[in-house]
This record gives structure tokens, C-alpha cells and sequence, in this order.
């Protein structure tokens, strides 16, 4: 008996392209800097996403790192500017809304996580959410499932877990939540997972 579900949020939800940062960014600094400027980029929002750096630290670095011609509003723009909605999974989540507990569980920052919740209502429809950058620690980690497990106060058993990459499925099903490895491309085969479940 399902009494909870856990999403991910990225390519579950919402898609994203986290290179349309980075075109944006190649616009100031030329394609010559760019590899470099990515790379620190993107290892610094690792950290942030593990809570080691906080979101306005990230965003002043980063505009240090691209130097003159982009400033922080406009950086914090730029990088939150990467999503759209997945919509066949609008409807999933209507469906599914007031029958179980929907939760978010997501390596995600603060910067992200409160742009989300301001620009698409679907957030709205969640009971709440395990964050990585609170969390201090990130999927594939058990550490981090553990936390929602002893939040939830549920077994594993009666929780069902959607996300879309390999490796933190297989640690959900090594806790025994009940996974479902999701591709937007196939979605048919989530509504054939949720077809299988007893909700109560």
C-alpha cells in the first residue's frame, strides 16, 4: 500500500538545459573562455547544491569568474533561466493530489528550489520537500533518502519513488522504496508503474 510519493524534480517535472547558461555566458566572454569558466561554474554549483556554498556566494564567484558585463541580477536570471514543464506529468501530479502525500526530493540549490516554487504553480501541489542544499548531502547518498525515510516515518515499502537517473534509483531500491526509473521520452511507462500501485 502506497501512503507517500517522492519526485524528483529534474526531467520529472520540469526539463531543463543547464547549457543555456553557458550560451548566454559565451555572448560575454567569447567561446575561448568559456570550457574554462563552465567547469568552475559548474563545480561551484555542486557545492551549493550540497549546501557548502551558499546561494549568494555562488552567484558573486561566478560573477567574478565571467568578469565585467554580467552582473549578479543578471547572472541569477541567466542561471534560473534554464527550465520548462514537463507537462504530461501536470496531469499526474492533479491526479494523484489529495488521494496520497506528494513530497519533492531533489539535489537541488536555493536558488533554484525558490525560483521553481515562484514560476510554476505545480509546485504548489506538494506537501513538502527534501532539498540536497539543506540536506547536506546528495542522491545517490543514502544519507540523504535515510533523512526523508525518518521524516516521512513510513517503510520504505509504502513509499513510491520517481526519478530519472540510474544510480539514484538503484539506492532507492536497495532502501526498498518502490522506483520507477523515469524517461520523459516514455512516459507511458510511468502511467503503466502507477497503474500497478495500490494507493491508500
Amino acid at each position: 500500500m502506497i501512503k507517500a510519493f517522492l519526485f524528483d524534480i529534474g526531467n520529472v517535472l520540469v526539463r531543463f538545459d543547464y547549457g543555456r547558461v553557458f550560451r548566454v555566458v559565451e555572448q560575454v566572454i567569447g567561446a575561448e573562455r568559456v570550457p574554462e569558466v563552465e567547469r568552475e561554474i559548474r563545480a561551484l554549483g555542486m557545492e551549493m547544491e550540497c549546501g557548502v556554498v551558499s546561494a549568494d556566494e555562488f552567484v558573486a564567484r561566478s560573477v567574478a569568474l565571467i568578469g565585467p558585463g554580467m552582473g549578479e541580477m543578471e547572472f541569477r536570471a541567466v542561471f534560473n533561466d534554464i527550465f520548462w514543464v514537463n507537462e504530461p506529468m501536470l496531469t499526474v501530479v492533479e491526479r494523484l493530489r489529495g488521494r496520497v502525500p506528494l513530497y519533492l526530493f531533489s539535489n537541488t540549490s536555493e536558488l533554484h528550489e525558490r525560483y521553481l516554487f515562484e514560476r510554476y504553480e505545480v509546485f504548489g501541489q506538494f506537501q513538502g520537500g527534501f532539498y540536497s542544499w539543506s540536506a547536506g548531502c546528495m542522491k545517490p547518498d543514502e544519507a540523504f533518502y535515510r533523512k526523508a525515510l525518518d521524516e516521512l516515518g513510513l517503510e520504505p515499502g509504502e513509499i513510491a519513488y520517481i526519478d530519472d537517473l540510474p544510480d539514484n534509483i538503484a539506492t532507492g531500491r536497495r532502501l526498498g522504496l518502490v522506483s520507477h526509473a523515469y524517461d520523459p521520452e516514455r512516459h507511458e511507462a510511468l502511467e503503466e508503474f502507477l497503474a500497478g500501485l495500490e494507493l491508500g
